[in-house]
């Protein structure tokens, strides 16, 4: 990851100077972003998943005439590398679980959570030809949530119905903090405004659960790393100038 940092910075700095600049068409610009990631787990939450995927959204207001930037950002965390087995007090000895009627039933378990927050830095700007490319390291504060999704295929195990389920799933949340690097490229009238994110997040998260019926007495805080690479689709809008009324 240090290796893929080292060059976007350099692709951000290689970028070549031409043509008439973004940032003098316009001071400012507001960017919804549709966003899609990876994710690697570190800390205790690596002892409960492994790697997983991340679906959300972001708006984010950049200056084109300061160096700085604000935003806030929602997304999904989906998985099925679930590692703790809360079910492995039903299994067999060969690792399968069966039902009241003494049959062999398919039980998945599967990764989800929820990550929301404000973040807020520097940005640096490069521009390249009708196109703008930005840099932003920044800090993030927010709300980190997760449990385990159990799956019930038979709907045959009275056990994992609702709500006695939610005895098994570890839901666990807390605050996160985190930094991040943010690569962008936008291109005036054009359908081309991209942006990657190299991202660290730390939380403290906690058991939310009164009961955990396969582990019980669960009280300890938690120290959950993610580590993340995400790419997001843009929808800018530029403010201050008029962009539409610049001709070339």
């Amino acid at each position: 990851m240090r290796t893929l940092a080292i060059l976007l910075i350099c692709l951000f700095w290689s970028s070549a100077l031409s043509g008439q600049r973004l940032d003098t068409l316009a001071n400012r610009v507001t960017t919804i972003g549709l966003e899609y990631g990876i994710q690697w787990p570190g800390g205790d939450l690596s002892d409960r998943f492994g790697q997983h995927f991340t679906l959300g959204t972001s708006l984010q207001w950049t200056s084109l005439r300061q160096p700085y930037f604000l935003g806030a950002f929602g997304y999904f965390q989906f998985g099925t590398q679930v590692r703790e087995d809360v079910l492995e007090p039903f299994r067999t000895t060969d690792g399968g679980i069966i039902n009241p009627a003494q049959e062999f039933v398919q039980v998945y378990l599967r990764q989800r959570g929820l990550q929301t927050g404000i973040e807020g830095g520097i940005n640096l700007r490069k521009s390249a030809g009708r196109g703008l490319w930005i840099l932003e390291p920044g800090l993030q504060a927010g709300w980190l949530s997760h449990h385990i999704r159990i799956q019930d295929e038979s709907v045959s195990l009275p056990y994992l119905q609702k709500p006695y389920r939610a005895a098994y799933d570890r839901l666990s949340s807390g605050p996160a903090l985190g930094g991040i690097i943010h690569v962008l490229y936008l291109q005036h009238q054009k359908l081309v405004n991209v942006r990657m994110d190299l991202y660290v997040t730390r939380a403290f998260t906690r058991l939310r659960r009164t009961i955990q019926n396969d582990a019980p007495g669960i009280t300890e805080i938690r120290r959950d790393w993610i580590y993340g690479v995400r790419l997001a689709w843009m929808i800018p809008v530029y403010g201050g100038i008029a962009v539409e009324d610049i001709y070339y």
